[in-house]
């Protein structure tokens, strides 16, 4: 089968958990069908489509990202849109000639766009079965448990009105999708009740992949692998460091915490809806 993937992030290497879900998901394709793989990248990264681990895609291609910039001209009048702000100032045309020009010199299967920023590129690919692979819910979803401001509050919840509307008129659009959990999957039923098929497949790691790591432990040392670009990773990182760490320090004069992975931090792209 020829597939063609679309991913947000350029899965090599894979410092975060997305990297990390996208890697592991084309390792396994890769395995049994022809794989083309479009990706967007980040313009600051340098990376290099020759040393992609094998089992690999027969073809990369790929797209310099642009971030979320909330108060450009494309970013304000995402307001007026039926799709999230972020997408609206991220979108980019150069991706989607990038995915019809592939299309018009290959036949492919089988579409499969990871995550709500590729499955928006949806209208490039109509006419071939498709899946939404990985639908984020969660992490969009205003958290009642923390308190604050009525005015970030309500922002907040008009933000998550429109993401799941979005994502509830993507959907009709892909043949299944899939999610990461199941209390992703039931969020995912409330809010496309008609949808019939939504598949769990949780984040893994491929242990074989580290059988021949041979740094040695580093005594007094703690690592944290994670964009702090999401927002519970962000949290966690805050609870920890709030209330966790001065215990162990109390403990531990030596100790040292080291946070790798993807540098940016912050909230999540679409900050304001």
């Amino acid at each position: 089968m020829k597939i063609l993937f679309l991913s947000r992030w350029y899965p090599y290497p894979p410092d975060n958990g997305s990297k990390i879900r996208i890697l592991n998901l084309l390792g396994t394709l890769c395995e049994r069908h022809s794989v083309t793989l479009i990706s967007f990248v980040d313009p600051l990264e340098n990376i290099s489509t020759e040393n992609f681990p094998s089992p690999g895609p027969a073809e990369i291609q790929v797209c310099p990202y642009m971030e979320f910039r909330p108060n450009s001209r494309r970013a304000i009048l995402g307001f007026f849109s039926n799709q999230p702000r972020y997408l609206v100032d991220t979108y980019r045309p150069e991706m989607a000639s990038l995915i019809r020009g592939t299309m018009d010199r290959t036949k492919f299967d089988l579409i499969v766009a990871s995550q709500t920023a590729m499955a928006s590129y949806y209208r490039c690919f109509e006419g071939i079965p498709a899946i939404f692979e990985e639908v984020e819910l969660g992490c969009f979803r205003p958290d009642q448990s923390r308190k604050r401001p009525m005015v970030e509050q309500a922002r907040a919840w008009l933000r998550w009105a429109k993401h799941r509307r979005f994502v509830a008129d993507l959907l009709p659009n892909f043949s299944f999708c899939t999610v990461a959990s199941e209390p992703e999957s039931k969020m995912l039923a409330e809010i496309a009740p008609g949808y019939p098929s939504i598949h769990v497949i949780p984040n893994s790691i491929d242990l074989s992949r580290y059988e021949r790591l041979t740094k040695e432990k580093i005594l007094g040392s703690l690592i944290f692998t994670g964009s702090l670009r999401y927002n519970a990773n962000l949290d966690a990182m805050d609870w920890f460091l709030r209330d966790i760490y001065p215990m162990i320090q109390s403990r531990r004069d030596d100790i040292s915490l080291t946070i790798t992975g993807d540098p940016g931090c912050g909230k999540l792209p679409d900050a304001s809806n």
